[in-house]
């Protein structure tokens, strides 16, 4: 029950005149569906990338790659396909060095959604990439992945960094 009014008198002259003005009562003080912030679909193709990814003494880049959401009956899937080239740059000690860590398409693994945040997993050729995020509008999210690169000489270094990806 809402009872939210405000009675005050007026007088002018002679004449006295009670005004009643009532509020909205339609809210509630408890947050409610549209207090939430608004899901947006991830249907379709999304460019992912990492800028500035550190770790190991070295600063890595990763472009050229293309997420892929499906959504069905409620149930959330995906892939991640690396356009192969040379998608990978790192600057170590100085020097720029590039290289392609996977190519071809994978299923994304670990995928979930909670509202408005997003975490999945790929399979590289060095271990795992994970991204955790948040999904900041109907065309964009962004977050923070870790990856695994393989180094000549065998070494696997792990970086961390800002990763975002654009609707396509």
């Amino acid at each position: 029950m809402c009872d939210r009014s405000l009675s005050l008198a007026v007088t002018s002259g002679l004449a006295l005149a009670l005004l009643t003005v009532s509020a909205g009562c339609g809210g509630s003080d408890s947050p409610t569906e549209s207090d939430s912030p608004p899901q947006h679909g991830l249907s379709g193709d999304w460019e992912w990338s990492i800028a500035d990814a550190k770790g190991a003494n070295a600063v890595c880049s990763v472009d050229n790659v293309k997420l892929n959401f499906s959504e069905a009956g409620g149930v959330l899937t995906g892939s991640v396909t690396a356009g192969g080239g040379n998608n990978i740059n790192c600057v170590i000690g100085g020097s720029q060095h590039t290289s392609n860590s996977f190519a071809g398409t994978t299923d994304l693994l670990e995928l979930s959604r909670t509202s408005n945040s997003i975490a999945f997993t790929f399979d590289a050729s060095a271990g795992p990439w994970v991204s955790t995020g948040t999904i900041t509008g109907p065309n964009t999210m962004a977050g923070t992945a870790t990856i695994r690169l393989l180094f000549t000489g065998g070494t696997v270094a792990t970086f961390t960094g800002p990763w975002k990806a654009t609707r396509s």
